[in-house]
């Protein structure tokens, strides 16, 4: 349901020979096309974030309200009372985090950082207080690769700094404060490689920088680059930013109604123009080259040259051969379990659960076009094991992509598929309900088992590229298959283990997945 007041515009064209007045010589960051405005008629937006598939969240902080922006441009409500939610940011489990900073207009809500369920839309508080006092005006958020979130309090007032501050909220849920002597402390960015948090205050005319020695603790600031500033007026602050695949920094600039790119060596490249003063910005879009700008009473979109990084994209996403330096915290599944461990360097299970499922090795990853292997061998008879890859039903919830079950005797493919007929005859399970959020309804189709010798315990390797509405399986090398289906083209979540190992177990050993070339 479209919002009232909200439209739709067509292309708004912004010089580009002034927007690029301040470009470096030879500096190759120019848009690709013009500024357009995409939606209007809000009070004051905010915190823009984009899901997997394509979905562009952000707030309208005065009305307290988030609205998302579908690719096909359309925006619907979708959180009717955010409790004056400001940031937001997905994490690569396809949750959203928010920085409820306050709600004007429920009595008694506090300022807190939250993470919501994106199919029931509950919330979970993940910080609420420091040291038993209350947040004044949460802010800003980045998740880090750690499970922990750092996050801005911009204070009340306009200059105390012992009242503004950044944290860190880890993933067991302690909080401690990072930064504490910068005055009205706004966006809040790490960088690509996670070693770097940038801090960009509404309270000086600069972008600090602070390298991170370890999750939730930093080195000393600097000042990293200068903003840019309107011919006239005082020096001023900035509000949010993002980052691209080389660095580069995008910051909005209110008061000079403009976005400052910078490197990461704090040079200024140039800024781009807006027709309002613009307060948070990130990347999404095909091939993640739109920079979503959300600017007052409007959003906006720039096509850009450079890709936008999301989390999980560095060049290697999951390595591991279970050796000396395994990384239990990389798991979702805790390593060891009752049933689970690594021993001589691969990961062991047997037995089952007891629940609905046998144990789990349940790692996030984020990719589209992904490669993915491993090696596992069967130790005794009666056992099996069932990989997952989980991504996007192409109508806005998270559910399986492939199935991949190996047995002793063969192997078994499962390609899951969304409809929104309710009466599709590949509907799985007649009776069962339409996903709560998108409506859609499960489709499986099965492939039949193939003629491949498991029944020995020798050692077997899997391999899956995904590319474009195709993946090839294959293993051993010698077994290969190609499929090809829509859902294919949504990123790839996590990766999913089911073992039931029988009495001797199953083992897995050197998970890989990176980018497909």
């Amino acid at each position: 349901m479209e919002g009232a007041g909200m439209m739709h515009l067509g292309s708004l064209s912004v010089g580009l020979a002034l927007a690029w007045a301040l470009t470096c010589p030879g500096a190759d960051w120019q848009p690709s096309g013009p500024v357009k405005r995409l939606a209007t008629g809000f009070e004051f937006t905010e915190g823009p974030t984009v899901d997997d598939a394509g979905n562009l969240f952000f707030s309208d902080i005065r009305t307290e309200k988030v609205h998302r922006l579908t690719p096909d441009g359309r925006v619907t409500e979708f959180l009717a009372d955010s409790l004056r939610t400001n940031g937001l940011f997905f994490r690569t489990d396809g949750r959203l985090l928010a920085c409820q900073s306050g709600s004007q207009k429920t009595p008694g809500a506090p300022s807190q950082v939250v993470v919501y369920d994106m199919k029931t839309l509950n919330f979970e508080v993940l910080a609420a207080e420091w040291e038993g006092g209350k947040f004044a005006r949460v802010n800003d958020l980045v998740p880090d690769a750690h499970g922990g979130v750092y996050f801005s309090d911009i204070g009340p007032g306009k200059d105390r700094a012992s009242e503004s501050g950044v944290f860190y909220v880890d993933a067991a849920g302690r909080v401690t404060r990072v930064i504490s002597d910068v005055a009205r402390c706004n966006g809040v960015l790490l960088s690509p490689d996670g070693k770097t948090l940038y801090l960009l205050p509404s309270g000086q005319p600069d972008l600090l920088a602070y390298a991170v020695l370890s999750p939730g603790k930093l080195g000393e600031g600097r000042v990293l680059g200068e903003l840019f500033q309107a011919a006239g007026q005082e020096p001023a602050g900035g509000d949010g930013l993002t980052v691209d695949v080389e660095g580069n920094l995008y910051l909005t600039r209110p008061a000079a109604q403009c976005i400052q790119v910078m490197t990461a060596a704090g040079e200024t490249l140039g800024v781009v123009p807006l027709p309002e003063g613009p307060a948070n910005c990130c990347f999404g879009g095909p091939e993640n080259r739109t920079l979503y700008v959300t600017a007052r009473t409007s959003v906006y979109a720039v096509e850009m040259p450079v890709r936008g990084f999301r989390m999980g994209d560095p060049a290697v996403v999951i390595e591991e051969d279970f050796g000396g330096e395994f990384d239990a915290g990389r798991f979702s599944t805790k390593i060891p379990n009752a049933n689970t461990k690594v021993r001589e360097g691969a990961l062991w299970t047997h037995g089952s659960s007891g629940g609905k499922y046998p144990p789990m090795v349940y790692l996030p990853v984020s990719g589209r076009d992904v490669e993915i292997s491993f090696r596992y061998r069967h130790l005794g008879a009666g056992g099996w094991i069932w990989f997952f890859v989980d991504g996007d039903d192409g109508f806005g919830s998270q559910d399986h992509m492939l199935r991949v079950k190996l047995l002793r005797d063969g192997v078994q493919l499962q390609v899951d598929a969304h409809s929104l007929d309710p009466a599709h005859p590949m509907r799985q399970n007649q009776g069962r309900p339409v996903d709560a959020r998108s409506g859609a309804v499960r489709l499986n189709e099965f492939l039949p088992k193939e003629s491949v010798d498991l029944s020995g315990n020798d050692w077997h390797e899997v391999r899956l590229k995904f590319r474009g509405a195709k993946v090839q399986l294959s293993l051993d090398a010698v077994w290969t298959t190609e499929l090809e289906r829509p859902n294919f083209n949504a990123a790839k979540r996590r990766l999913l283990w089911m073992q039931n190992g029988g009495e001797k177990g199953v083992e897995i050993d050197d998970i890989t997945v990176r980018p497909a070339e």
